[in-house]
């Protein structure tokens, strides 16, 4: 499941693995500039993946699935 959170503090979005929840922040996506489809693709693989960290093998499949949707690397979080 998708929901969107009003805000949340110093995240874009989380990812809430027992739950298989990702909340995305509203506050955030209404700021000009914001890419939530991005942030979306970023938890995405967390939920997927379970990776916690942000390491290379994160940011390469972060940038898969961002090609994959067509958006380039600066859409990422």
């Amino acid at each position: 499941r998708v929901e969107w959170a009003g805000f949340m503090r110093n995240a874009l979005g989380l990812t809430i693995h027992d739950e298989r929840r990702i909340l995305l922040s509203l506050g955030d996506a209404r700021r000009r500039g914001s890419r939530p489809l991005g942030t979306l693709a970023h938890e995405f693989v967390h939920m997927r993946c379970r990776i916690h960290r942000h390491n290379a093998e994160f940011r390469a499949l972060e940038a898969l699935v961002l090609g994959r949707l067509g958006l380039g690397p600066e859409e990422a979080t």
